[in-house]
C-alpha cells in the first residue's frame, strides 16, 4: 500500500472506530438516563447507574474531542509523512491508556450496580466481579496489541516502507 493509501486507510479506521463508539455511548447514555431515572432515588443502584451515565459521558467527549484524528486531506495532505506518523503514535499513545480513560471511568457504577444486585450472594458478586476484571483486561489486551501494530505502520512511514 502507497503512503497516501497508508494514511487514508489509517483515518478512515479511526474516525469509523470514533463514529461507532460515539452513537454506542449516545444510545447508552439514553438507556442509561432512564435506567436512573426509574432506579430508586438514593439507592446504590441509582448511584450506580448515575456513575455509568457519567462515566460514559467521559468517554464519548474522549472520543469526540481527544480520540479524533487532528487534521484533514486539505490541510495536511497524505505526502506530509512527519505529521501523519506523529498522528499514528499519538493514536497509540490513546489505545495503550485505554485503560485509564475508557474502562477505569465505568468501573465505580459497575461497581455500585453489581453490589445492589448482589448484595445477598457474595458468589455471585465475586463472579461478576470476575466476568469484569476477565473482560476489562481483554480490552486493555486487545488495544495494547493494536498500538504496537499501529506504532510499527508508523515507523514504517517514517522509513518510507509501505505497509501491506
Amino acid at each position: 500500500m502507497s503512503t497516501s493509501g497508508q494514511v487514508e486507510q489509517f483515518v478512515k479506521t479511526i474516525r469509523g472506530r470514533n463514529r461507532r463508539e460515539i452513537v454506542v455511548g449516545i444510545v447508552l447514555l439514553h438507556v442509561l438516563g432512564l435506567l436512573t431515572a426509574v432506579s430508586p432515588w438514593g439507592s446504590m443502584l441509582f448511584y450506580g447507574h448515575a456513575l455509568l451515565f457519567v462515566g460514559i459521558l467521559f468517554i464519548v467527549g474522549m472520543m469526540w474531542f481527544v480520540a479524533t484524528p487532528r487534521g484533514d486531506f486539505a490541510r495536511h495532505p497524505a505526502t506530509e509523512a512527519g505529521y501523519w506518523r506523529a498522528e499514528m503514535r499519538r493514536q497509540a499513545r490513546l489505545l495503550r491508556w485505554v485503560p485509564l480513560w475508557y474502562l477505569a471511568p465505568l468501573l465505580p457504577g459497575m461497581a455500585l450496580v453489581f453490589w445492589s444486585e448482589r448484595a445477598g450472594s457474595p458468589v455471585k458478586a465475586a463472579i461478576a466481579a470476575g466476568g469484569i476484571v476477565l473482560v476489562f483486561a481483554f480490552v486493555a489486551w486487545l488495544n495494547v496489541r493494536a498500538a504496537r501494530q499501529l506504532e510499527r505502520d508508523a515507523d514504517a512511514l517514517a522509513n518510507g516502507i509501505p505497509v501491506a
